[in-house]
């Protein structure tokens, strides 16, 4: 047994050798993908909500009841900087793409922006008239923020200021996921209006409209860049996965299989590859993808509370409602 309560957050680090979990229990446990050992991170203070390795893997922050907690990875054993200011809970974080700041989204509307190197907040945004459930940081500068009412802010980082007035892509359902293409001039989100809308950040322009053909909530969204092109994968808590070309904008296929269960995480690399994980009724189960096809590789039985797939494709860790945590190899 890992952890004594469900686990809620699951991060790779960038390299794929160690994976960190994170609970309810108030604990973060740091995964030896090779020898499963694993080492107790000190100084987490509350339950934790979210996990994310900075980019180049150096850092992890943990969002741990109303505090951000930051440890450095090449010296676990010192205090972990805490960065606090929030009075709510807080549910999303995104770090900068030169691993310098982090933003945090909380219950409370607020989103602040914290300096690694300072470790103090250098700015605040209460914009959103509804708790922050979605945060992304694209490689260009720009930070998108979503509400649980359906409103999304992109603000750039650069100047500090917001490039256009709110708006309601997903009309007035909550949007549970954004994600930039790789270049930056590209936003989807998706949520519980069943549509992905991809917005262009330049212009402010919705220039594709994915709808019709998820009867729930798209849960989980994933640009790719494919031979020049945007490749968006979709999941949806209808068990479908989709797959859609956003230049030009035509769908680059239907939903690729009906799937019986909720999609917890999906992966992908460039080459049309990846991975699926699923919740069913009392089970996991992980699919391979690839040619527009789902291969089931593995089922395991019980609860899934979180799930998380390595950036090489290799490993996949689950946590389930007992505090256990499994890790798969997803080549054997």
């Amino acid at each position: 047994v890992a952890h004594s309560e469900p686990v809620k957050g699951l991060s790779f680090s960038p390299d794929g050798q160690t994976l960190a979990s994170g609970g309810e229990d108030s604990q973060i446990f740091l995964w030896d993908v090779q020898t499963r050992q694993r080492t107790i991170l000190a100084g987490v203070l509350n339950s934790v909500y979210a996990l994310a390795y900075s980019p180049d893997g150096r850092s992890l922050a943990a969002a741990t009841g109303t505090a951000v907690t930051i440890w450095d990875m090449s010296d676990i054993n010192e205090n972990p900087v805490l960065l606090r200011g929030h009075s709510s809970d807080i549910y999303a974080l995104a770090w900068s793409p030169d691993n310098q700041q982090i933003a945090s989204g909380d219950g409370g509307r607020w989103i602040f922006i914290w300096d690694i190197d300072l470790n103090q907040r250098i700015n605040s945004y209460r914009e959103h008239k509804d708790l922050i459930n979605a945060l992304a940081w694209s490689r260009s500068g720009l930070l998108a923020s979503a509400s649980r009412n359906g409103e999304l802010l992109i603000r750039n980082m650069n100047t500090g200021e917001l490039v256009s007035e709110a708006t309601f892509p997903n009309g007035n359902l909550e949007i549970l996921s954004l994600s930039f293409n790789y270049e930056g001039n590209l936003l989807a989100s998706a949520g519980g209006d069943r549509r992905i809308i991809v917005t262009d950040t330049d212009s402010m322009r919705v220039v594709a409209h994915l709808s019709g053909q998820y009867r729930s909530s798209v849960s989980v969204l994933d640009f790719i860049q494919l031979s020049g092109s945007n490749l968006l994968a979709s999941g949806s808590y209808d068990n479908s996965l989709g797959l859609h070309h956003v230049a030009p904008i035509q769908p680059l296929s239907e939903v690729i299989q009906k799937l019986d269960g909720e999609i917890l995480a999906l992966q992908l690399e460039g080459n049309n590859r990846g991975l699926l994980g699923l919740k069913t009724n009392r089970r996991c189960e992980i699919y391979e993808l690839a040619d527009e096809t789902a291969t089931l590789l593995y089922q395991l039985t019980g609860d899934c509370f979180s799930l998380a797939i390595s950036p090489d494709l290799r490993l996949v860790s689950l946590g389930d409602s007992n505090g256990r945590i499994s890790l798969l190899d997803a080549q054997n």
